[in-house]
């Protein structure tokens, strides 16, 4: 009997940074106990350019045959995960995304972006934006609780309750056990996924565990729900946007035949917005999306209030005064203008990288800016 292959679900991806925004970011691959199920049910996980295709096989029939209807996806299948790694080791830098999604010291409880699908949309398609994540503390199968937190709960083991989110039922109470520092938690028995620890209705732990994600220090999950694939095909498209920075240009002179260095006068920068109509120029660093319905806000460039205290020394120092998304092809181009000597100059700038980031001081809440050295 012949086969023919019918699309279950489809993921793909865009980022507004690229000059072609369909550019592979991310990687996506199935954790392990999805891919055992995904081969015992006999679908079919093929890559593509952008994602992954998820395929089932489906008997064809002969002329004289009326058609069988295609079985439903079995229970154990669901929910599908599927692990969200960045491609680029600057993924953070040029990508718009939560502090706390970025990849901390060792020391840190990392955290992980939780995506879950529980319906789809009438005609089949779904876009995925980082808000759309929950983020979570990574942890494994197995952990401990320490106090403060276990302080609430401890001697009353009993009346802890462990809750699995997605199927909302209440884990067995031998899944935690009192130590002297806290909590020791066993998940292994119930598996991967979204955890609470509470106690009479108050939340003590929210988690996403699993050994595997937690070894490969993933950045996002994706679970699909048996829900979501029950009507047809669904194709999921995660989209990205350049994360938005202020830029400053670090300006130095270095002449070549002066014997002591001369610093430019009147110096100043002036902007060519280029696709005037799609920029979005933030004031005050705010991810507001741009109207196009008239002229955008104008980009200028000044000398900061507060110059840097630490970094590079430079003689002239810009910074913009709106924060302007990064693109392999930015949206202004920036030129310097100066007199040297009595005559007038005219330098074309660099524009800012997705591969270097900084910030103002240690405080992560202040907003990033993107520092670019000129070299006169």
């Amino acid at each position: 009997m012949r086969h023919t292959y019918i699309p279950v679900c489809s993921l793909a991806q865009q980022h507004t940074y690229f000059q072609q925004p369909a550019t592979a970011s991310v990687r996506f691959a199935p954790t392990p106990d999805t891919a055992e199920k995904l081969r015992r049910a006999g679908l079919l996980l093929k890559a593509t350019e952008l994602g992954l295709l998820l395929l089932r096989a489906l008997p064809v029939p002969e002329p004289d045959e009326t058609p069988a209807p295609a079985r439903p996806l079995p229970d154990f299948l669901f929910p599908l995960r599927f692990a969200v790694q960045p491609i680029s080791p600057y993924f953070w830098n040029f990508t718009a995304l939560p502090e706390q999604s970025a990849p901390g010291p060792p020391s840190r409880i990392p955290s992980i972006q939780y995506f879950r699908v529980e319906a789809a949309p009438p005609d089949g398609s779904l876009t995925l934006t980082v808000p759309d994540a929950r983020p979570l503390p990574l942890t494994t199968l197995a952990l401990s609780v320490p106090a403060p937190r276990a302080d609430a709960i401890a001697g009353k083991v009993d009346e802890a309750e462990i809750r699995d989110v997605v199927r909302d039922k209440a884990l067995p109470a031998s899944m935690a056990q009192k130590n002297a520092l806290g909590l020791n938690i066993d998940l292994r028995p119930w598996g991967a996924g979204h955890y609470q620890l509470q106690r009479h209705g108050q939340e003590l732990l929210e988690c996403y565990a699993d050994d595997q994600l937690h070894a490969a220090q993933a950045w996002a999950v994706l679970e699909i729900a048996q829900g979501a694939l029950a009507a047809g095909p669904l194709n999921i498209v995660f989209a990205f946007e350049g994360r938005r920075t202020r830029w400053r240009y670090l300006v130095r002179y270095r002449p070549t035949t002066d014997p002591a260095p001369v610093i430019p006068e009147n110096a100043s920068i002036k902007v060519k917005m280029a696709k005037a109509d799609k920029v979005k120029a933030v004031k005050d660093d705010q991810a507001k999306p741009a109207k196009n319905d008239g002229p955008p806000s104008p980009v200028s460039f000044a000398v900061p209030k507060q110059l840097p205290a630490t970094g590079p020394a430079a003689d002239l120092v810009f910074e913009s005064d709106v924060a302007l998304p990064l693109a392999e092809r930015p949206v202004v181009a920036c030129t310097l203008h100066y007199t040297l000597h009595g005559t007038p100059v005219e330098v074309a700038l660099p524009a800012a990288q997705g591969d270097v980031l900084c910030r103002p001081g240690p405080d992560p809440q202040q907003p990033a800016f993107s520092e670019i050295m000129v070299l006169l």
